[in-house]
């Protein structure tokens, strides 16, 4: 049993559910409900659409680097079944979800008082730039 990604918006495809599309080359595609599966059929550009995964990652919404994702990254090579070890990771996983919300937390604190010292900067000059522009320049510049 073994919880997939949806290709698209990148969240979790639970063991029956979802579609699974095989193309010519044998490349799976796998998505979570048929909102996904469609807008791959009409090409669309998953950073482009607002609601996905791969769209906040690219817009500094969504954290893009940390070591807790080191463990939802999938494997090639089987490991043999070890008892003790599928025990302690069972018992390690909400200690890593805690840290990963509480650095999901700090990064969007760091990220609305980055916005609002920016709007403070633009208030402050009298400058007639829209926040978007700014915050656009700040996040390409990185």
């Amino acid at each position: 049993m073994r919880l997939e990604k949806c290709w698209f918006c990148s969240s979790t495809v639970y063991p029956g559910h979802g579609i699974q599309f095989v193309r010519n080359d044998a490349k799976i595609f796998r998505f979570c409900r048929s909102k996904c599966h469609k807008n791959f059929k009409m090409k669309r550009n998953p950073r482009k659409v607002k609601w996905t995964k791969a769209y906040r990652r690219v817009h500094g919404k969504d954290m893009t680097q940390d070591s807790t994702f080191e463990f939802e990254r999938k494997r090639n090579k089987p490991e043999r079944y070890d008892r003790n070890l599928a025990e302690n990771v069972l018992k390690a996983i909400p200690k890593i979800d805690k840290i990963r919300v509480t650095r999901e937390e700090r990064h969007h604190k760091n990220r609305s008082l980055l916005e609002s010292s920016i709007m403070y900067i633009v208030w402050i000059c009298g400058t007639l730039v829209s926040m978007e522009n700014v915050l656009n320049f700040f996040y390409s510049s990185q």
